[in-house]
């Protein structure tokens, strides 16, 4: 039907994902990191989170990783951090949840509304079908609402 047509094809979230996505940045010569600031930064998480993430070896490395050879990602990860988070936030704290559920979605689907998992998990949180129907989502030919933020 055409009114389908008009809001699959309705390009708005593309073309506002396209314009966040496609920012550009001025290179930055990031220093190296020291070990004693990563460790202080880490303590400086654990008092504000519940979690407690302990310093080690591997743990520095992939840090590292990160900042020198996935810069861009973290960039547009931040940036796009930026416009979910508040949504989530919000959500979250109407159910009581922990804030920090946010970052599910950064490791999940690298805040990609549209990512889809080889087995069919999709959106931002990739939910399997099931798992979006068990949660009330309209999950049909028409409408997947595992993709809308």
């Amino acid at each position: 039907e055409k009114w389908y047509e008009d809001l699959y094809n309705n390009n708005l979230f593309d073309t506002i994902y396209k314009s966040v996505t496609e920012l550009t940045f001025n290179e930055i010569d990031f220093p190296e990191l020291p070990t004693d600031t990563l460790k202080a930064r880490l303590e400086a998480l654990n008092a504000k989170t519940p979690f407690n993430v302990a310093y080690n070896p591997s743990l520095e490395s992939v840090i590292k990783f990160y900042l020198k050879n996935r810069r861009n990602l973290i960039q547009k990860l931040v940036t796009l951090s930026a416009f979910y988070f508040p949504m989530f936030e919000h959500e979250l704290d109407k159910q009581n949840l922990p804030l920090e559920i946010k970052y599910l979605a950064v490791v999940e689907s690298a805040l990609k509304p549209r990512a889809k998992s080889r087995v069919g998990a999709t959106g931002l949180w990739q939910f399997m079908f099931a798992t979006g129907k068990m949660y009330g989502l309209d999950v049909s030919s028409y409408v997947d609402e595992r993709s809308d933020p």
